[in-house]
């Protein structure tokens, strides 16, 4: 047995593990996070290396991935859900081994702290005190993912989420980050530090209407908001003080029913849900609309009624994206005058598409036509 692991050991063909641990560090700072992490299951000298080359990196990857070193498989996904004692070892060691991985040394700055397993709000204080470590590193991004296991159907209630605390930032703090992308769990920003925020993505986050809006009206370096089944949200207000927003996606909000937007430089819009009021104002540049809608009995009269609005205050529009599923009856006449493209998903098993004829009619330009 000795021979054989000596023989290992000394092979020639693998001349990666006889290269100095400092090397191999310097070689997983190349790779992705997620691959980099995979090599500390392979044996004990590799697992060094990767925590010594994570203490090198500028973002800082407490993804449950990186723990296991493979995702977690649906079976045993499952099994978590349904015994919680199995989930509350499995969050202890979790914690162990980012407390481990956060005393290796990190640099004094970094760009990126990225969250990503199954908290609830009984986790806060550790939770608070990693984000805590992150701030005094100056992070610029944030990306904290606690639905782990939601995706399985798990429902939790509202009072179990997780509490963002934007307290933990002063105005100081607060003006470095770029990007803010938070996953299952609650926001309500009281005081608005973050000025120099880009990109905001919000997916299964519980807001509250009036501090959200007021939330936003600070943001005015804003270029990218996404939300992604906010269902407290009643009614949306882009203001107008987002001059910079590029990209706006809505998507299965099931509450909404009012949006009203106000962005003169935004160049893309797309919404998946339920039939919604649009109202656009001061959008001159608005050239591109995905609008996927959740049908009722009136699918053809809420179908015209977007198409009127897009029709009527978005002159500028020469693409659009829409689905065509369980159309019956023809929409009403529409005319976009300068529409070039025009996208439609149809449903194979029915006649939609008859009910897109009065706005082919109504589109003189159009020039490109795709069915899916």
């Amino acid at each position: 047995m000795g021979t054989v692991l000596k023989k290992k050991l000394n092979n020639p063909d693998d001349r990666i593990s006889q290269m100095p641990d400092e090397v191999l560090s310097f070689m997983l700072l190349l790779l992705p996070s997620e691959e980099a992490a995979r090599t500390s299951i392979l044996s004990r000298r590799w697992r060094y290396v990767w925590k010594s080359s994570a203490a090198y990196s500028s973002s800082l990857n407490l993804d449950v991935v990186a723990m296991r070193g493979s995702p977690y498989s649906y079976k045993m996904s499952k099994r978590y859900v349904e015994n919680t004692y199995l989930l509350f070892i499995e969050q202890i060691k979790f914690i162990k081994w980012v407390d481990q991985i956060l005393q290796l040394g990190y640099r004094p700055t970094m760009d990126s702290f990225r969250l990503r397993f199954y908290f609830k709000k009984n986790s806060a204080d550790n939770i608070n005190r990693w984000i805590n470590m992150a701030i005094s590193k100056s992070v610029k991004n944030f990306d904290i993912d606690l639905s782990h296991f939601l995706t399985l159907g798990y429902c939790l209630p509202n009072d179990e989420f997780y509490t963002f605390p934007d307290w933990l930032f002063t105005c100081e703090t607060g003006s470095l980050v770029k990007l803010l992308c938070l996953k299952a769990c609650i926001f309500r920003p009281l005081d608005f530090k973050f000025s120099a925020l880009m990109d905001l993505q919000l997916d299964n986050v519980l807001i509250d209407q009036d501090c959200f809006v007021n939330f936003l009206s600070s943001c005015t370096n804003l270029e990218k908001l996404c939300l992604v089944k906010c269902w407290e949200l009643l009614s949306l207000k882009i203001p107008g003080s987002l001059f910079k927003l590029k990209y706006l996606a809505i998507i299965n909000c099931r509450s909404l029913e009012y949006i009203k937007i106000d962005a003169r430089n935004l160049n893309r819009f797309e919404y998946r849900g339920y039939p919604v009021h649009f109202t656009f104002l001061n959008v001159p540049q608005l050239s591109n609309i995905i609008v996927n809608i959740a049908y009722g009995d009136s699918s053809s009269s809420e179908i015209t009624r977007v198409l009127e609005s897009i029709s009527s205050q978005l002159p500028k529009l020469d693409s659009l994206m829409m689905n065509t599923f369980r159309i019956k009856e023809p929409i009403l006449p529409s005319v976009v005058i300068n529409l070039k493209k025009l996208v439609l998903w149809i449903d194979a098993y029915e006649d939609t598409l008859w009910g897109f004829i009065p706005l082919l009619h109504g589109s003189p330009y159009l020039h490109t036509l795709e069915l899916h």
